[in-house]
């Protein structure tokens, strides 16, 4: 039986890895250091000497401090991102491994548009982009997470009609996607219980404080009242308190889809401190403990269906 280790246990077996990544670091802030001095060096020599020769002082001046930031800030985020692919590998990669049974870290992928728009919790994103993806087995159940950030464009015009545009934030959190071992004959969707009602294909379930909380909408009612159980339903409501009732769910294909909004980047590397990444490894343990420990607050791998 698959046990997910302490935080004490894993600290201890990364210590090596952790040692690697503040090498790593300590090097590239070295490296961060020298590269600006020389750049910025360079740009202010230039600008004062183009400044002097063409008698454009002040805006010499202005568009070298403009130009200096930006390389300094360019060198800046190339050796971050030197130091995030070891933190990465090293360490959210081996962490995955230890936690999950077949546990695999995607850094640079994660849930599919096609899965987020097929859960039917959001409206059809202009932008998508997922990343961070771990993947494994939770007992029996196997589940595939990553965060994921999606927007509309929202384009209007002014009164002498010019065009502007900004973007609308539809979703950002984790998208969390694990079997339920039964193959759905349509989508029942699980929101957030609103004034305004769909209409439609909406179900109504006799479980008072379920219904205060959640809408539920489904393409196949009898199917909808099958899923959804009295003990599940228990069991949802339970999750949701847990997670400040900011949980979305969506039954479809043959897998349960969760949607938790989080608007914290994860999995990201300090620069500037080490015990930045010694608490952060802390907030990551949790937040994968909280995520994988949904397969046993909704009881998951108690399998009461087989798939077709």
């Amino acid at each position: 039986m698959f046990e997910i280790p302490s935080f004490e246990e894993i600290e201890k077996e990364l210590l090596s890895s952790e040692e690697e990544v503040e090498e790593v670091r300590r090097a590239q802030m070295s490296s961060w250091g020298g590269k600006s001095l020389i750049w910025g060096s360079v740009i202010i020599f230039l600008t004062l000497l183009v400044s002097y020769l063409t008698d454009f002082f002040p805006y010499g001046l202005f568009i070298g401090a403009v130009l200096l930031v930006f390389v300094i800030s360019g060198l800046y985020s190339s050796c971050k991102s030197e130091v995030s692919a070891v933190y990465k590998e090293k360490i959210i990669g081996k962490l995955t491994r230890m936690m999950l049974k077949d546990g695999e870290y995607l850094p640079n992928s994660g849930i599919t548009e096609n899965i987020f728009c097929g859960s039917g919790l959001f409206v059809t994103p202009d932008r998508y982009h997922a990343e961070d993806g771990i993947r494994g087995h939770v007992g029996n159940t196997a589940v595939n997470f990553s965060e994921v950030h999606a927007e509309e464009q929202i384009v209007t015009y002014d009164s002498k009609g010019r065009r502007h545009e900004h973007w609308n934030t539809i979703f950002r959190g984790f998208l969390f996607v694990a079997d339920f071992n039964k193959d759905f004959s349509g989508r029942t969707v699980v929101c957030r219980n609103s004034w305004f009602k769909w209409g439609g294909n909406r179900v109504k379930l006799e479980n008072p404080d379920f219904e205060k909380r959640f809408d539920v909408y489904s393409s196949d009612q009898v199917e909808a009242r099958y899923i959804l159980s009295p003990a599940l339903m228990e069991r949802i409501v339970t999750l949701d308190e847990k997670y400040d009732n900011r949980l979305l769910l969506s039954f479809y294909q043959s897998s349960l889809i969760v949607a938790l909004e989080d608007s914290s980047d994860h999995f990201e590397v300090s620069f500037c401190s080490r015990k930045s990444n010694i608490n952060s490894l802390r907030r990551e343990y949790d937040t994968i403990c909280d995520l994988l420990s949904i397969v046993d607050d909704l009881n998951l791998n108690l399998r009461i269906w087989t798939k077709e």
